[in-house]
C-alpha cells in the first residue's frame, strides 16, 4: 500500500494516456549494463536451449522450440535488468539523500527511500506547502519489424514442419517477447520546484530535490516499460509456454531421443513463470511507490 505524502503535492500532468515506451540513451534504461549483480533478487531457471544436442538441426520442430527457449533466456534478462536498474535508481537517489545503508534487495532498499524522502519532505517544507512536480510520461513504441522478423523466421520453420496450433502459439511467444524487450523509449520530462516562502529547512530540501531530479526520471521510464511492453511480452510467452506444456507428447515425438531433454527445459520455463511476474510486480511496486513520495502519482 502507498504511503501517504507528508506534503500536499501540485502536480501537472503534461501529458496522460500515451503508450508505454522506454527511453534510449545514455542515461537511461536502454543505456544500462546488461546482466548486473546488484542485489536485485535475479530469476535464474537455468534454462539452457543448447542442452539438449543437436535438435536444432535435426527437425523443424526443434528449430522452433531452440528459437523460443533462446527468447525465454532473453526475457529473463531483460526482466532481471529491469529490476537492476530500478535498484541502481533507488540507490542513486540514496546517495542524494544521504543515506548511509545502500544494502537489500531491490524492494528493501527503494522502500528505505521512499521513506527517507517521504520523512524528509516532511520537515523542510511547511506541511500545507505545495511541491510542484510536473512530468510527461515515458512513451514506449514496439519495433514492428522486430515482431514481423520474428514471427517470419518461426512462421517459415512453422510451414516447413506442418506446424499445428501449438506450434503456432510459440512462434506468437517468441515474436512478442523479442519485439516488446527491444521496444524503444523516450526519456519522460521531470520538473520539481517549491516556493521560497514555503521552505523551512533549505538543506533537507536540497537533498530532496536533488534525489527526485535525479531518479524520478528513471522511476517513470521503468514503470512504463514494466507496465507496457515488458508484461506484454512476458503475458503472451507464458502463454505459450502453457501451450507447450500442455501438448500432447505425440507433438514432441519428430525430436526422437532428445523429446524428453527438450520437454524438461519446457518444464523449467513453465517453472519460472511465477517468479517472472513477481520480479517484474516488483519493479512495478517500488517504482510506484518510490515515485508517490517523489510527487508523482503513476
Amino acid at each position: 500500500m502507498r504511503r501517504p505524502l507528508f506534503v500536499a503535492l501540485c502536480l501537472s500532468l503534461l501529458s496522460a494516456g500515451c503508450p508505454a515506451t522506454l527511453p534510449s540513451g545514455s542515461g537511461g534504461l536502454d543505456g544500462a549494463a546488461r546482466g548486473g549483480a546488484s542485489a536485485a533478487g535475479t530469476v535464474s531457471a537455468d534454462i539452457n536451449p543448447d542442452g539438449c544436442g543437436n535438435y536444432a538441426s535435426s527437425s523443424e520442430l526443434g528449430a522452433r522450440i531452440k528459437l523460443f527457449l533462446e527468447a525465454t533466456v532473453r526475457l529473463q534478462t531483460a526482466v532481471n535488468d529491469l529490476a537492476n536498474y530500478v535498484r541502481d535508481t533507488c540507490a542513486l537517489m540514496g546517495q542524494e539523500l544521504g543515506l548511509a545503508d545502500l544494502e537489500g534487495d531491490t524492494r528493501e532498499l527503494c522502500i528505505a527511500v521512499r521513506d527517507e524522502l517521504a520523512s524528509n519532505l516532511a520537515v523542510s517544507v511547511e506541511s500545507k506547502a505545495a511541491l510542484e512536480v510536473e512530468f510527461e510520461p515515458a512513451r514506449c513504441e514496439v519495433n514492428a519489424d522486430v515482431n514481423a522478423s520474428a514471427r517470419g523466421a518461426c512462421a517459415g520453420q512453422a510451414s516447413a514442419g506442418g506446424a499445428s496450433s501449438t506450434a503456432s502459439a510459440e512462434c506468437e511467444g517468441t515474436a512478442a517477447v523479442d519485439a516488446n524487450i527491444e521496444a524503444r523509449c523516450e526519456p519522460p520530462s521531470v520538473d520539481v520546484r517549491a516556493e521560497a516562502g514555503v521552505i523551512v529547512d533549505a538543506s533537507k530540501l536540497e537533498l530532496a530535490l536533488a534525489a527526485i531530479r535525479a531518479g524520478l526520471p528513471r522511476l517513470l521510464e521503468a514503470h512504463a516499460r514494466a507496465t507496457g511492453p515488458v508484461r506484454v511480452g512476458l503475458e503472451q510467452w507464458a502463454k505459450s509456454v502453457r501451450d507447450l506444456k500442455n501438448a500432447q507428447q505425440s507433438y514432441f515425438s519428430a525430436l526422437g531421443g532428445q523429446a524428453v531433454c527438450v520437454t524438461g527445459q519446457i518444464a523449467k520455463a513453465f517453472g519460472a513463470i511465477a517468479d517472472i511476474r513477481a520480479q517484474v510486480e516488483v519493479s512495478v511496486e517500488v517504482s510506484v511507490e518510490v515515485s508517490g513520495s517523489a510527487g508523482a502519482s503513476i
